[in-house]
């Protein structure tokens, strides 16, 4: 006999395995000259949405985003140096970030 808490668990467990999962593998932050920095992030699930994802390298917006229709690569511009590496993707209903 399954109990409520048991339901519960397993609804969870099927929920997790249908969202959307993005996974940033590897970046890269070149200098562009005249202040600016051209940004590389390759990873999974780096689809272009409805809405472009939100992505900071530390803390700085990237601009001129391009996402290849693939999903594995994404390629912008900072418009001043960034003040960590720490890289975020966010598409508000899923979310990657480098630790």
């Amino acid at each position: 006999m399954t109990t409520r808490g048991s339901r519960w668990q397993t609804e969870q467990k099927r929920a997790a395995g249908q969202r959307v999962k993005i996974r940033i593998d590897r970046y890269e932050i070149r200098d562009a000259g005249r202040g600016t920095y051209e940004v590389v992030v390759e990873g999974h699930g780096l689809h272009a949405a409805v809405v472009p994802p939100q992505v900071t390298v530390g803390g700085v917006p990237v601009e001129e985003l391009r996402l290849e229709p693939q999903g594995r690569v994404l390629r912008g511009i900072l418009r001043k140096k960034p003040q960590s590496r720490k890289v975020v993707v966010d598409y508000g209903f899923a979310r990657a970030e480098t630790t």
